[in-house]
């Protein structure tokens, strides 16, 4: 397996870029220029102090099977940068513990790419909890810019933008996102699948496909939502269900969409009161089978 030939007989020590100390890693402040890996295998916690900054070069990847703590603060926050578009990625896997980001700023990455192992995330929690609040993602040129799978999660008070297709990407995941934007993707705002989340307190603008796109059995509440110029606004399907209320939508091409798109599932259903809509070019999409639900009246189907 490519994962465990990266691990194999990896010991951090202390070098220019992090000091090592009773089994915890921690990165030297100030700015950084990464030319190589930084993995860091099992048994460990890795500390970011708050301004520092790492430029990672072509095809430099950060790969941990330990949790990572990374407390930026307001005006000195920690920045991933990837000036090329081609770092492979920012990625925790089975951590064991839950990791930290906040204050973190990650800017241009691509994901990781090795020997057929392939992610899709810029950056990605794999089996590892996290809180991430006041974080910015952004330029990332690949499939999700944050792709959480399998993982608890909070997402609060963090920008998404200019990803190359999904900003956001939810997994067999279960967790809570809010006070957060989205604009400028190239795909969906928000994707999740086989998950349970809660969405409230967020706006979506400039989506390629869908504000919310809820796939795979998912179950999802949201509310207090503003979707503007997105293909579609509120997307549930393959057996998922999406409760809403306070929803805005404004220059839409559909707002509101129920359907199967997997013959191993069925149909959705989306249940919404206190929807304000302009400019929406067609109001719901509902497949035969599926449900759309507006303020208590259901809508018809295809």
């Amino acid at each position: 397996m490519p994962a465990q030939a990266l691990f194999a007989d990896v010991q951090p020590v202390t070098g220019p870029l992090y000091e090592v100390r009773d089994q915890q890693v921690h990165m030297r402040p100030g700015q950084h220029q990464v030319e190589v890996d930084i993995i860091i295998p099992e048994g460990y916690e890795v500390f970011f102090p708050a301004g520092t900054e790492l430029t990672f070069g072509q095809g430099v990847a950060f790969i941990s099977r330990s949790p990572v703590f990374m407390y930026g603060e307001e005006g000195r926050p920690i920045r991933l940068l990837s000036p090329g578009g081609d770092a492979q990625g920012f990625t925790v896997l089975q951590a064991g513990k839950e990791s930290v980001m906040r204050y973190v700023e990650v800017e241009g990455f691509n994901t990781l790419a090795r020997d057929g192992w392939n992610l899709t995330g810029a950056v990605t929690f794999y089996e590892s909890d996290v809180r991430i609040d006041h974080c910015t993602f952004t330029q990332n040129q690949c499939e999700d810019g944050l792709n959480l799978i399998r993982s608890q999660f909070e997402l609060t008070a963090s920008t998404l933008s200019h990803t190359f297709s999904d900003a956001f990407d939810a997994d067999f995941c279960t967790g809570k996102i809010s006070h957060c934007r989205f604009f400028r993707t190239g795909n969906d705002a928000m994707d999740v699948s086989g998950s349970e989340v809660e969405v409230s307190d967020c706006t979506v603008e400039h989506a390629g496909d869908k504000g919310v796109s809820v796939g795979e059995e998912s179950r999802v509440k949201a509310w207090n939502l503003d979707i503007r110029f997105a293909v579609i606004g509120l997307a549930a399907k393959d057996r998922s269900r999406l409760e809403a209320a306070k929803i805005r939508l404004q220059d839409c091409g559909t707002g509101f969409a129920a359907y199967q798109k997997k013959p191993e599932f069925g149909p959705a259903r989306i249940e919404v009161s206190e929807w304000w809509g302009e400019r929406i070019t067609r109001l719901h999409l509902v497949e035969r089978g599926s449900v759309v639900i507006l303020n208590s009246t259901p809508v018809e189907t295809i």
